[in-house]
């Protein structure tokens, strides 16, 4: 297979490869998507790790190898660790990662991003002692300038997460929020998929995007009315106004709110505060169902 520079990284040119998926059997292994758990709550402070040149770091059985062989103009060559472009590298990487820190308390890992939290500086010293020294058990290093150490808050996965909860970050709600009004559809997408990113924030979102839905249906014909408008429009305002997403917590009782309307299922799950009031942990929602 060909392989193509991409880019650089630190002193050394780094290249993608697109192995393909035509392995019999691909790895496969369950990757949180989600960044609202238990493990933050009564968090005051937080540290996160990036590991350098993740799946780089880890090195091939000799079976293994064969598979993995660039063709180059230099001749083939033969990978010896992970590559960027194996389909199954983000399963295998996760697995592995999730097997090392396995039994340490308040920690959240994703692939390389690897989030500590604690209640006191002794008890997050602690923490980060430990995930440190698993880390160097295995020979897993991390990328000292992009870690980042008792902060009261980090951003993580695209949020910025403090003791009060999950924010968006202001980078990504400008991006949203200047968006300029699609044209066709490939802008359309391009646009719900930036907006959805965020949808745990906005309440009831599928039914407020139905008229903008329609527009991606096949054979659907693209006209932007005003109807699709007020939708676009809506949308950014209520990215405005989202409330702090609260940390999940064990100890706090829930409350499950739930809306059905023509166009979509609207949800929301809140904590009962010790004052009574609620406070959104998740919103959910999902377009019309159809049946067959």
């Amino acid at each position: 297979m060909a392989t193509m520079q991409v880019g650089r990284v630190d002193e050394f040119k780094e290249s993608q490869e697109d192995f393909g998926n035509y392995m019999e059997r691909l790895e496969q292994w369950m990757i949180a998507n989600e960044i609202k758990d238990e493990r933050k709550a009564g968090g005051t402070s937080f540290s996160k790790l990036d590991l350098s040149h993740a799946y780089q770091q880890l090195q091939l059985d000799a079976d293994s190898e064969q598979y993995l062989t660039i063709n180059t103009h230099r001749g083939l060559y033969r990978y010896h660790r992970l590559s960027y472009g194996v389909s199954s590298a983000p399963s295998i990487f996760q697995s592995v990662m999730d097997q090392i820190l396995q039994g340490l308390e308040h920690i959240t890992c994703f692939l390389d991003d690897t989030l500590i939290t604690a209640s006191s500086k002794e008890e997050h010293l602690r923490r980060l002692d430990e995930v440190l020294t698993h880390l160097e058990t295995y020979n897993v290093r991390v990328k000292l300038a992009k870690c980042k150490f008792l902060q009261s808050s980090v951003e993580y996965l695209g949020h910025w997460i403090d003791k009060d909860g999950l924010h968006p970050t202001d980078e990504k709600v400008a991006a949203i929020v200047k968006a300029p009004k699609p044209n066709n559809v490939t802008e359309l997408r391009s646009f719900l998929g930036l907006l959805n990113y965020y949808g745990k924030f906005l309440p009831k979102l599928s039914s407020l995007l139905q008229p903008l839905h329609n527009l991606l249906k096949q054979n659907e014909a693209w006209s932007w009315t005003a109807e699709c408008d007020a939708a676009f429009e809506k949308a950014k305002q209520l990215l405005l106004q989202s409330k702090v997403l609260v940390h999940y917590d064990t100890n706090r009782p829930l409350k499950l709110v739930y809306d059905v309307s023509p166009y979509g299922v609207g949800a929301v799950i809140s904590h009962i505060m010790d004052n009574g009031e609620e406070q959104p942990i998740v919103f959910a929602s999902r377009k019309e169902l159809r049946p067959n």
